[in-house]
């Protein structure tokens, strides 16, 4: 009797990790995909090198980096640990979230440093000294990335293989310096939600409900709705990040503080995590035309090719 309960949860565990992994490998394709056609669209496209957009390529570049990761994170998940320094190794940039860790992060304070930019500039287009210019946001890119690897990396180096536990732990020399450490993220994820809800929040007061006292031209009510349209979709893209990402800032800060977790919520967790870096891209899609017609261009332009190449190939044999 023990062995076949022991044999049927082994292969509802089996069932269970095998449809993550199929999860994964669909979170995989479409966020390679989608991510490389927002970098493509606007790089390749000049008229939309602005500064929402050169932000939202860093958004697609960050979450590039995660479903990329996924994949030698999954492949090492099944593998025996090696032992020793080896194991440290893996756990601290492999099977221990570091890299999305890190990805994600970027993620939100970009998404924030988006919700200040429109806010200054639908709000108070006058403070043009407080603005983002395509000149300088690159600079500004690279403070985000700098400032979370500074941050982030006594994570990675606290992380060891515990061959007792057979899992990945987090062995701090001071518990002081940890819960300072958490301090600061929880204060930086509140502090980033915060900013985002005050800017959109004003955002859509503007927009939808303050009405000007005097008429509007057809051009200031074209470009109204334009705002709109765009604000939305910010909204959107934004909403679904916090959706993802909420859950597993939780589960971070919970584990941190108690050292025990749930393997299946876990999981569920870190799928959610992940596959807000193949959702990004379909909203890009869906509420944005500009990206639209930049993937349609693309994608047309892709398979317009490939009977062009088979010909080529061909004729090539044919010579031969």
């Amino acid at each position: 009797m023990n062995v076949s309960n022991t044999s049927k949860s082994s292969s509802i565990t089996a069932a269970v990790e095998t449809s993550f992994l199929l999860v994964h490998a669909v979170i995989i394709l479409t966020g390679v995909v989608g991510n490389a056609l927002v970098i493509v669209v606007v790089k390749t496209t000049p008229s939309m090198y602005t500064t929402t957009n050169f932000l939202l390529v860093n958004v697609a570049v960050a979450n590039l980096f995660t479903v990329i990761w996924l994949i030698p994170a999954d492949g090492f998940s099944f593998l025996a640990p090696p032992g020793g320094s080896a194991s440290d190794f893996l756990c601290r940039f492999f099977t221990y979230n570091s890299l999305p860790k890190l990805t994600t992060a970027v993620s939100g304070t970009t998404f924030t440093l988006i919700a200040v930019e429109r806010y200054h500039a639908i709000i108070k287009p006058l403070r043009a000294g407080r603005r983002l210019t395509t000149e300088n946001v690159r600079y500004v890119i690279a403070g985000i990335w700098f400032f979370w690897c500074a941050i982030l990396v006594p994570f990675v180096i606290f992380i060891k293989y515990d061959e007792n536990e057979q899992n990945c732990t987090e062995k701090w020399s001071s518990t002081l310096f940890k819960n300072v450490l958490l301090t600061v993220l929880s204060v930086t994820f509140i502090t980033l939600v915060g900013t985002m809800v005050f800017c959109y929040s004003n955002l859509i007061k503007n927009l939808y409900f303050t009405k000007s006292i005097l008429p509007e031209s057809a051009t200031a009510d074209s470009d109204k709705k334009s705002k709109r349209k765009l604000i939305k979709f910010l909204v959107l893209i934004t909403i679904a990040y916090l959706i993802c990402f909420a859950p597993y800032i939780a589960s971070f800060v919970q584990y941190a503080i108690f050292t025990t977790y749930s393997p299946s919520a876990h999981n569920i967790v870190v799928t959610m995590l992940y596959g807000n870096s193949s959702i990004s891209p379909f909203i890009c899609a869906f509420q944005s035309s500009n990206y639209r017609e930049g993937f349609k261009k693309i994608l047309y332009g892709c398979i317009k090719c490939l009977p062009r190449q088979q010909v080529e190939e061909d004729q090539s044999v044919q010579r031969d």
